[in-house]
């Protein structure tokens, strides 16, 4: 993954649609050893966290129960103060971290923005299709998944 706004704006985005799942994604890519392409030397104490084994487990087994807690009927919406919320704060601190050393503030700014565009987008694209399909809110639930974890996968081993 290079560092920079686009990437900034892609994390965002993927948190803006499931809050957990570019967090995870990234966390797994930065703990693996291998792959020392993300290493630099004055990392911020997140993207060091991040970088551990046990927070990127812990991250994806949080992610994934996200991906389970989104389909049952007591769910709030994304779009809710306190999700949004959610949402700006973890695009907000990604994209901190994908823009890099130089431009942290940008990559705060345009993640967390990118987190709330797409919280909100997200949320209309899914009331819509499902008005227009009458498919239920479960199936088209599951298809968002598989675009927020498409793309954040794409985002972070580009």
């Amino acid at each position: 993954m290079r560092k920079s706004l686009g990437t900034a704006v892609g994390l965002g985005a993927v948190t803006g649609l499931r809050s957990l799942t570019g967090a995870a994604l990234l966390a797994r890519e930065l703990s693996h050893e291998e792959r020392p392409r993300w290493r630099s030397h004055r990392r911020s104490r997140l993207e060091r966290w991040l970088e551990e084994p046990a927070v990127a487990r812990t991250l994806q087994v949080l992610a994934a129960g996200e991906l389970i807690a989104d389909k049952l009927p007591g769910t709030p919406d994304r779009i809710a103060p306190p999700s949004l919320a959610g949402r700006a704060v973890i695009g907000g601190l990604l994209g901190a971290i994908c823009a890099g050393e130089d431009r942290r503030s940008a990559g705060a700014t345009v993640g967390a923005l990118a987190a709330v565009a797409a919280a909100f987008a997200g949320w209309w694209l899914r009331r819509e299709a499902g008005r227009a399909t009458y498919l239920p809110d479960a199936a088209l639930a599951i298809a968002e998944d598989a675009v927020a974890v498409a793309a954040g996968r794409e985002i972070v081993t580009e």
